[in-house]
């Protein structure tokens, strides 16, 4: 080869050079292909693909979230069923007129998504195949999430991923960036806003159950004058707190308390400066019947009338 090379006239080797190098192109690329079918390191993610940056994820989806007094955790209850699938929860929230819904996200042992709260439960965490035959009707993995967000193009699910939540991020992203303005992402502390937000995910909530439970009222009010936040969310342990709804009020940040289920708590706690709450069998029909918020509070995000 080398011999026949040398030999070889001056057009013949430059169109030898020309297709070695193609192909170390294309080997190349294809190694690059390969690893991004994995999820990628978040801390990574700025230089993982110029194609992250949020400015590609403009029009791709017009619907835009707006803040509602009630987020269906876990999808919402369906009466009279104690365990019902995700969809089916889903579905029937959607019906009486919910948007918001709150799902859990957990990791397969093979490096999948599906809507679990944990494996508290389980000696050996599962794979996606293994979780699915469980309960073929129940049992639900992110994909199944995606396609519902087809279907259900004005709703929006709010993200709880306990463990790895960037790197769940991260994947959305890489599998259907046209569904990232149907994700409202959960971040648990202050250092993961930018990074999300610069990844397309537009609409974030600070949850502060995990990190900043007893983070105080004026720093949290100082982040989120400094950050353009969808809301704030604080565990039943912080409604007891009345600076943190008057700091976030003057903002116009809603701030929203989990789990209500019950209109008199619900009501009680609009009166004492929260927006909203995450509930199993609440709606914002039943809420919004009886606390008549007026909607200039929120001006740009309620649709509370």
């Amino acid at each position: 080869m080398i011999t026949w090379l040398f030999g070889a006239s001056f057009r013949e080797r430059i169109a030898i050079a020309m297709s070695y190098t193609l192909a170390i192109v294309t080997i190349a690329l294809g190694l690059q292909l390969k690893l991004a079918s994995k999820s990628p390191n978040p801390a990574k993610w700025n230089t993982y693909s110029q194609q992250a940056n949020s400015h590609l994820y403009d029009g791709l989806n017009p619907a835009k979230p707006i803040a509602m007094p009630v987020i269906s955790h876990r999808g919402g209850d369906v009466p009279g069923i104690d365990e019902a699938g995700t969809l089916a929860r889903l579905d029937y929230n959607y019906a009486r007129g919910q948007r918001l819904f709150e799902l859990d996200f957990s990791w397969t042992a093979d490096d999948q998504i599906v809507v679990k709260h944990d494996w508290k439960e389980r000696s050996e965490i599962p794979t996606l195949e293994e979780f699915l035959s469980e309960s073929p009707t129940d049992h639900t993995s992110l994909s199944m999430v995606y396609d519902w967000l087809v279907a259900h193009p004005d709703a929006f699910v709010v993200t709880d991923c306990k463990k790895r939540s960037l790197a769940a991020a991260a994947r959305i992203r890489m599998e259907r960036p046209e569904l990232v303005a149907q994700f409202i992402l959960q971040i648990y502390q202050y250092k993961d806003f930018e990074l999300v937000q610069s990844q397309g995910y537009q609409n974030v909530i600070l949850t502060l159950y995990r990190c900043l439970v007893s983070e105080s009222a004026n720093r949290i009010a100082d982040f989120a004058a400094e950050h353009d936040l969808f809301a704030i969310t604080v565990p039943r342990s912080r409604s007891s707190d009345p600076e943190l709804p008057r700091r976030l009020n003057q903002l116009g940040v809603p701030i929203y308390v989990h789990t209500v289920n019950d209109n008199e708590t619900a009501l009680d706690l609009q009166r004492r400066g929260f927006y909203g709450v995450y509930s199993d069998s609440l709606t914002t029909e039943t809420v919004g019947r009886i606390a008549q918020r007026k909607p200039a509070e929120y001006p740009d995000k309620t649709v509370f009338q």
